[in-house]
């Protein structure tokens, strides 16, 4: 988002959620543009109004039972139904198992969204750059983030530890809570439209 608004100095130290990867030979393609894809190649799964909760994350967090939904073509001759878990082995699966994943417009590959995940690596040119910048950095600014992977919280007790203050904006106590200059508890699209 401060990437898109113009900031110069901005590091994604995991990732973001609009670019997707192929995890074969590596091409970024951007979310927005797969969009249009998936709902051609899902038009079926589209009809269905699952209504969830979108999480911050971008996640959306579905009801209990959400998963049971009714499908247009059960795979029984004339029958539409409900999948539930005793059909497990015998019935046609939930609609979320036949959703079908767009692949890499250049080799087929399987895409993945450019983030990294728990147990993933952090690029080492991503890591190496924010190294670098924090060398050079008199504060430091945490959007987001609770830091409660080591990866990021390292960066912040680091600038802390060089006598820099560390500033956060974010939902909920941040892991580095301790040593914060200051912290601003809300929603990160708020407060950054107003700097």
């Amino acid at each position: 988002m401060a990437g898109r608004a113009g900031s110069e100095m901005v590091s994604e130290l995991h990732g973001c959620g609009r670019r997707v990867k192929c995890i074969k030979c590596g091409d970024i393609t951007s979310r927005e543009s797969l969009q249009p894809i998936m709902e051609e190649l899902n038009a079926e799964w589209m009809k269905v109004n699952i209504a969830g909760e979108i999480a911050p994350d971008g996640d959306v967090e579905l009801a209990d039972g959400a998963h049971e939904v009714p499908r247009r073509n059960s795979g029984r001759a004339g029958q539409a139904g409900v999948w539930k878990k005793e059909d497990a082995f015998t019935g046609p699966p939930p609609i979320r198992l036949s959703f079908v994943l767009p692949t890499c417009q250049k080799c087929g590959g399987i895409l993945k969204t450019d983030v990294v995940f728990f147990g993933d690596n952090i690029p080492r040119d991503v890591y190496d750059w924010c190294a670098d910048k924090l060398e050079e950095c008199t504060g430091l600014l945490v959007l987001g983030s609770s830091l409660t992977v080591m990866s990021g919280y390292r960066f912040a007790w680091s600038a802390n530890g060089k006598g820099n203050p560390v500033f956060f904006v974010n939902l909920g106590p941040p892991r580095a809570d301790s040593f914060a200059d200051m912290k601003i508890s809300a929603p990160v699209t708020e407060v950054v439209t107003k700097m």
